[in-house]
C-alpha cells in the first residue's frame, strides 16, 4: 500500500523538525555544560590522554576544552535553527561518524569510566554514551537527506551573525569558567552543602545487593554454585574462587572521597568538618603548577584570619618538598594538610582557590582572582562572604536570557539587519573590484613601460 504524498511530506516534515530539536538540543546542552566548566573538560581530556599513554598532550587539554565546547554549541544552535541547511547536517553527520565508532571502542575497552560528554551535569556510562550516539547518528542521516524541506528560522543573510554570536557566547562562558569559577556548579561541593551530611547515608536508604557465587573445580572442570545453595562437597572438589556480583545498586552519597591528613599523617577530616569557627581552606591540587598571580591576596587573607582568629589552612596533594618550595617562594606562613588530588580538583577548578567553611558547611568559594586586595576589620559574619546566596535557577535564567534575548531582537529586526548586511557585502565587493582594477591597471602600466 502506497502512502499518500501529502501524508509522506507531513511525516518527513515532522521527522526533520524532531531531528533538529533532539540533535540540536543535545549538542546545545553538551556544548553549554562544557563551556560552563572548561577546566573540568580539560581534566577529562587529561584522563583520556593518560589512558592512551599520551600525557605529553596535556598542554592542549584546555584549548581543546574551549574548542570542543564552542564547536558543539555552534553545531547545536545551527541544527536547531536550521542555519546553513546543507552544510550543517553534513557536519553533524561527519562528527557522529567519527564519535560513534570511538565511543563503541571506549565502551568495550573502558579506559575511562565516565565519558565526560555532559561534564558533571549529567554522568553517562560509556555504553549509554554509545547508544545515545547511535540515535544521534540516525537523526544526522535524516537531516542530511531531508533538512532542506523545512525553512530556517533566520534568513541566510543573517545566519553568519547568529553563528558568530553563538561562538562568542561559548568562548565568553569558557573564559569566565577558566579564569574564575564556573557560573553554574554541577559538582557535589556547592555553596550551602554540608560536607558531613553529603557523605552520610540516610536511614532507610536502599543498600547495594550482591549475588555471591562460589567456584569449585572437579575432574578438570569448574562448577559454580550460589552461596545460599552450596551443596555438601567431598575432598575431590577444589575451591577456586568466590565471585561477588552487584545485582542492584544502593544509595551512593554525593561526596564519597573527602579525607584530609595532617603533615604528620594524622587523619584530621573530622576535626576540619566539626570546627565551629569560620575557616578558610586554600585549595591547591598542585603547588608546583599553582598560579602565583594571587599570592599577595592570599597573604592578605591569611593576615586577616590571624587578626580575627579564623583558621587558614592549605589543602594540597603536593609533597612536603613542593610545600616548602611554595613557602620559600611566596613567604606563606599558613599550615598545610594533604588530600587526594582528584578530590581537590573537584572542589575547586582554580589552582589555587579559596573556600570558606564552618561546621563542615561551604559558605563561599572562589579563585584567587576573585579575592579582595584588602580585607576590612569586620568579623566574617558581618560580611557578604558568609551569606549563602548561590541560586542556580537565577543564574541559569540570566544565562538563558543572555543567549536568547539578542537572538530574539535579531529575529524581530531581521529585515533591517538583512538590508544592512547586504549593503555591507556590496560595499566590500565594490572595494575588492576597485582594488583588482587598480592592480590590473598598474600591471598594464608597468608592462607598457618595460
Amino acid at each position: 500500500m502506497q502512502i499518500d504524498e501529502k501524508v509522506k511530506n507531513r511525516i518527513l516534515l515532522w521527522a526533520v523538525i524532531i531531528s533538529r530539536i533532539v540533535f540540536g538540543g543535545v549538542f546545545l546542552f553538551s556544548g553549554f555544560v562544557k563551556a560552563i566548566d572548561p577546566v573540568g573538560s580539560a581534566y577529562k581530556f587529561d584522563d583520556y590522554f593518560a589512558a592512551f599513554g599520551l600525557s605529553a598532550l596535556n598542554i592542549f587539554s584546555l584549548p581543546l576544552a574551549f574548542s570542543v565546547a564552542a564547536f558543539e554549541f555552534y553545531l547545536g544552535a545551527n541544527t536547531l535553527l536550521g542555519a546553513n541547511k546543507k552544510r550543517t547536517p553534513l557536519l553533524d553527520l561527519l562528527f557522529m561518524l567519527f564519535m560513534t565508532p570511538l565511543t563503541l571502542y571506549l565502551a568495550i575497552a573502558n579506559p575511562v569510566s565516565d565519558c565526560g560528554c555532559f561534564g558533571d551535569a549529567l554522568i553517562l556510562t560509556n555504553w549509554e554514551t554509545f547508544f545515545k550516539n547511535l540515535v544521534l547518528l540516525a537523526l544526522a542521516f535524516v537531516l542530511v537527506r531531508y533538512n532542506t524541506r523545512v525553512k530556517a528560522v533566520y534568513d541566510e543573510a543573517v545566519q553568519g551573525l547568529v553563528s558568530l554570536y553563538i561562538v562568542l557566547y561559548s568562548l565568553i562562558l569558557s573564559s569566565i569558567g577558566s579564569h574564575y569559577e564556573p557560573i553554574l556548579d554541577f559538582r557535589p561541593y556547592k555553596r550551602g552543602v554540608n560536607i558531613s551530611e553529603a557523605m552520610s547515608i540516610p536511614e532507610g536508604a536502599p543498600e547495594a545487593q550482591y549475588k555471591t557465587t562460589v567456584v569449585y573445580r572437579k575432574d578438570g572442570k569448574e562448577h559454580s554454585f550460589p552461596l545460599e545453595e552450596l551443596p555438601e562437597l567431598d575432598s575431590t572438589w577444589v575451591f577456586v574462587e568466590t565471585v561477588n556480583e552487584q545485582i542492584e545498586k544502593g544509595y551512593e552519597p554525593p561526596i564519597k572521597d573527602f579525607s584530609v591528613l595532617s603533615q604528620q599523617g594524622e587523619d584530621i577530616t573530622e576535626k576540619l568538618l566539626t570546627d565551629p569557627r569560620f575557616a578558610f581552606w586554600m585549595i591547591a591540587p598542585s603547588l608546583k603548577e599553582a598560579d602565583d598571580d594571587g599570592i599577595d591576596r592570599l597573604n592578605e587573607l591569611y593576615d586577616y584570619c590571624a587578626e580575627q582568629g579564623y583558621n587558614f589552612i592549605c589543602l594540597t596533594a603536593s609533597d612536603a618538598r613542593e610545600s616548602d618550595e611554595w613557602r620559600d617562594n611566596t613567604g606563606a606562613e599558613y599550615g598545610y594538610a594533604f588530600a587526594d588530588k582528584k578530590m581537590l580538583m573537584t572542589i575547586l577548578r582554580s589552582n589555587p582557590g579559596v573556600m570558606l567553611v564552618k561546621d563542615g558547611t561551604i559558605y563561599w568559594k572562589a579563585s584567587t582572582h576573585s579575592l579582595p586586595d584588602e580585607w576590612t576589620e569586620a568579623p566574617l559574619d558581618q560580611t557578604r562572604f558568609t551569606q549563602i546566596v548561590y541560586n542556580p535557577q537565577r543564574r541559569l535564567l540570566f544565562l538563558l536570557l543572555a543567549l536568547t534575548l539578542p537572538l530574539v531582537i535579531l529575529f524581530i529586526t531581521e529585515k533591517g539587519v538583512k538590508l544592512a548586511v547586504l549593503k555591507f557585502r556590496e560595499r566590500q565587493r565594490e572595494k575588492r573590484l576597485k582594488f583588482i582594477q587598480k592592480h590590473r591597471a598598474e600591471l598594464r602600466k608597468n608592462s607598457e613601460e618595460s
